[in-house]
C-alpha cells in the first residue's frame, strides 16, 4: 500500500472515530431529553388528574349548597304561600259570616238566631277524640246554617263538605228537629262549582256586585224535594 493511501485511510478512520463519538453524544441527549418529556408528561398528567378531581369536588360541592339553598327558598317560599293562603282564609270568612243574617231573614225568613258562632270547634259526639272545625253555624228555630269557606274553592273541598252533611247529627244532634241549610262560601265560585252544589242541594255563596249572596238559589229549590 503507498503512502498516499495510507494517510488517506488513516484520517477516513479517525473522521469515522469522531463522526461515531459525536453521534454516541446526540443519541445520549435524545435519551435524557425523553426521560425529561416522558417525566414531565407524567407531571402534568398528574397535575390534570388532580386539578380534574378537585373541579369535580367543587362542582359537587356547588351542586350540593345550590341543592340546600334551593330547598331552603322553597320551604320558606311554601311557608309564605301558607301564610298568605291563611290571611285569605281569614278574610273571606270575615266577608261571609257577617252577610249570613242578612241571607237567612232574605231568603229563609229567620230573623233572628238562637245561636250564631264562627270559626266554633265542636267535638264529635261518637268519638270525642275528634274535633272539628265549623266556620259559620247559625241557629234558629226552623233551620240550621252550616257554612263552609274557601278561600280557593276547589272541586274537592266541596265533595268534602257534601260527605260531612251526613255526620253533622253527630256533631249537633240538635239539627234532627231543624232543616239544614248548607252553604258552601268563597269570593268567586267557577260555573261548573256552582252546578255541582245545586245538584247536591247546597246553596254557593259568592261576591254578587258589593256583596255576598246565594248564587244558586232557584236552582238548589229544583233539586230540592223539601224547598
Amino acid at each position: 500500500m503507498s503512502f498516499a493511501l495510507q494517510e488517506k485511510m488513516e484520517s477516513l478512520e479517525t473522521r469515522t472515530d469522531s463522526l461515531e463519538k459525536v453521534l454516541g453524544q446526540f443519541i445520549s441527549s435524545v435519551n435524557k431529553a425523553m426521560i425529561r418529556m416522558e417525566a414531565g408528561t407524567e407531571v402534568l398528567r398528574e397535575e390534570m388528574k388532580t386539578g380534574t378531581e378537585v373541579l369535580r369536588e367543587e362542582m359537587k360541592a356547588g351542586t350540593e349548597a345550590l341543592r340546600k339553598e334551593l330547598q331552603n327558598d322553597s320551604r320558606k317560599l311554601r311557608k309564605e304561600i301558607g301564610r298568605l293562603d291563611n290571611k285569605i282564609g281569614m278574610l273571606a270568612e270575615d266577608m261571609v259570616a257577617p252577610n249570613i243574617p242578612g241571607i237567612a231573614a232574605e231568603y229563609f225568613g229567620d230573623k233572628e238566631f238562637e245561636s250564631f258562632a264562627s270559626r266554633f270547634y265542636k267535638r264529635k259526639s261518637s268519638d270525642r277524640n275528634v274535633r272539628r272545625e265549623f266556620d259559620v253555624i247559625a241557629i234558629s228555630d226552623r233551620h240550621f246554617f252550616v257554612c263552609e269557606v274557601k278561600s280557593n274553592p276547589r272541586p274537592e273541598y266541596a265533595r268534602e263538605f257534601s260527605e260531612m252533611l251526613g255526620e253533622l247529627p253527630d256533631y249537633f244532634p240538635e239539627i234532627r228537629e231543624r232543616r239544614v241549610i248548607p252553604i258552601f262560601a268563597s269570593l268567586t265560585i267557577p260555573g261548573d262549582l256552582v252546578s255541582y252544589l245545586s245538584r247536591r242541594g247546597i246553596y254557593a255563596m259568592g261576591l254578587r256586585e258589593d256583596t255576598m249572596d246565594l248564587l244558586n238559589f232557584g236552582e238548589v229549590r229544583e233539586h230540592s224535594t223539601n224547598p
